[in-house]
C-alpha cells in the first residue's frame, strides 16, 4: 500500500504532509462503462475534497478508487490468463498434431523429441514413450522435458539416467525449472561430472538469486562465456543485460549471444541484435535468437536474413513458440524449399530455449 495511504491513521497534523497528487493510481485497464463511471465518481470525489482542503476525506476516496481499480485489475488479469491458458493449449494440440505429421513424414526422431518441450499432455507423454521404442535418443528425449517439473516428467528423468542418459543432456533439460528439485538434480549432476556448460544452458528463463550465484560459481570454476550466455534465454532484466555486455568484452561468442536473445522483444534486444550482425554474428543464429518473438520486427529481420542467405533450417527453428497464421505459413514454405523436418518440428512448439522464455514471461507477468 502506498504511504500516502497508510498515514491515514496518523495524527491530523501529519495529513498536513500529505500530497493525494502523488497517490499511485495504477496504469489503465480496459473497464466497462459502468466500472469507469463508478471509478471516475470516486476520483472527483476525492479532487472535490482535496480543493477543499480536506485532505484526510480527499486520501479516503483516493483509498477506495485504489482498492477498487485493483480488484478490476485483479478479475481482468483472471480473465486474460483463462483466455492465455486455452489459447496455449489449443496451440499444443495443434502442435502436437503437426510434429507428428513431420514424424511421419521422416522427421528425425531425436529432433523431435527435442521439439516436445513444455509439453505436458498425455498425447505428449505418449509420443516421447513411442519416440524411445523406436530407437530415438534416450539424451534427445530428456533434452525435451525442459520446462517439465511434472512426476511424470521427473520420473522419466530418472528413468532415463539409470538406463544410461547424457547428464550433460539432462542438465540441458531443467531450463526452466527454478523447483527445489531441479536445483537438487542440478548440484546431483555437477558432483556426477555433467559439464558446466551444459548445467549453464539449463538456467535459461531463471532470473532468481539462486541462478544467479550458480551463473557466476560456474564461470569462476571455468564454464564457457559462450554455454553461459545461452543459459540466459528469455532473460530482460538489467542483471541479464549487464553479464551479456560482461560476457561478450571477455570474448564471449556473439553467435551464441545473439541465439540467446530468444524471446525479446526490447529495445536493447533489438539494438544488440542490430550491432551483433554489423560485428559478424551468424545470421543463422540471429535467426534462431528470434523464437517467441511474432512483431513486425522479428518478421522484418527473418525477410531480410533469408535475402542475405540465413540456413531455412535455422530460419524454421527461429519460430518456435509462435502461433500466428504468419507462421505457419512460413513453416509451409520452409518446408516447400527444403528446410529439414526436424528443423521445422523443433520450431513450433519450442525446445529447452522457449522453455526458458516462457519461464521468464511468466515471472514477469507475476511482478507486474
Amino acid at each position: 500500500m502506498p504511504e500516502q495511504f497508510e498515514k491515514t491513521n496518523n495524527k491530523e497534523q501529519e495529513l498536513s504532509k500529505i500530497n493525494p497528487r502523488k497517490v499511485n493510481i495504477p496504469k489503465p485497464i480496459e473497464l466497462t462503462p459502468e466500472q469507469d463511471e463508478n471509478l471516475l465518481d470516486l476520483a472527483i470525489k476525492a479532487r472535490t475534497a482535496e480543493k477543499a482542503g480536506d485532505l484526510k476525506t480527499a486520501i479516503g476516496f483516493y483509498q477506495k478508487y485504489k482498492e477498487k481499480y485493483m480488484k478490476l485489475k485483479g478479475e481482468k488479469e483472471i480473465e486474460e490468463q483463462s483466455i492465455e491458458t486455452e489459447n496455449d493449449q489449443e496451440f499444443q494440440e495443434k502442435a502436437l498434431e503437426y510434429i507428428q505429421t513431420l514424424l511421419d513424414q521422416g522427421a528425425d526422431k531425436g529432433w523431435v523429441a527435442q521439439g516436445l518441450a513444455g509439453l505436458d499432455s498425455d498425447k505428449a507423454w505418449e509420443m516421447r514413450e513411442t519416440l524411445l521404442s523406436q530407437g530415438a535418443s534416450k539424451g534427445w528425449v530428456v533434452r525435451g522435458l525442459a520446462g517439465l517439473d511434472s512426476d511424470k516428467a521427473w520420473e522419466m528423468r530418472e528413468t532415463l539416467l539409470s538406463e544410461g542418459a547424457d547428464k550433460d543432456y539432462v542438465a540441458i533439460g531443467l531450463a526452466g525449472l527454478d523447483s527445489e528439485r531441479a536445483w537438487a538434480m542440478r548440484e546431483t549432476l555437477l558432483s556426477e561430472g555433467a559439464g558446466k556448460g551444459w548445467v549453464a544452458q539449463g538456467l535459461a528463463g531463471l532470473d532468481s538469486d539462486k541462478a544467479w550465484e550458480m551463473r557466476e560459481t560456474l564461470l569462476s570454476q571455468g564454464a564457457s562465456k559462450g554455454w553461459v550466455a545461452r543459459g540466459l534465454a528469455g532473460l530482460d532484466s538489467d542483471k541479464a543485460w549487464e553479464m551479456r555486455e560482461t560476457l561478450l568484452s571477455q570474448g564471449a561468442s556473439k553467435d551464441w549471444v545473439a541465439r540467446c536473445l530468444a524471446g525479446l522483444d526490447s529495445d536493447k534486444a533489438w539494438k544488440m541484435r542490430e550491432t551483433l550482425l554489423s560485428e559478424g554474428a551468424d545470421k543463422d543464429y540471429v535467426a534462431i535468437g528470434l523464437a517467441g518473438l511474432d512483431s513486425d520486427k522479428a518478421w522484418e529481420m527473418r525477410e531480410t536474413l533469408l535475402s542475405q542467405g540465413a540456413d531455412k533450417d535455422y530460419i524454421a527453428r527461429g519460430l518456435a513458440g509462435l502461433d500466428s497464421e504468419k507462421a505457419w505459413e512460413m513453416r509451409k514454405t520452409l518446408l516447400s524449399e527444403g528446410a529439414g523436418k526436424g528443423w521445422v518440428a523443433q520450431g513450433v512448439y519450442g525446445d529447452y530455449l522457449m522453455a526458458g522464455v516462457r519461464k521468464a514471461r511468466r515471472d514477469r507477468a507475476e511482478k507486474e
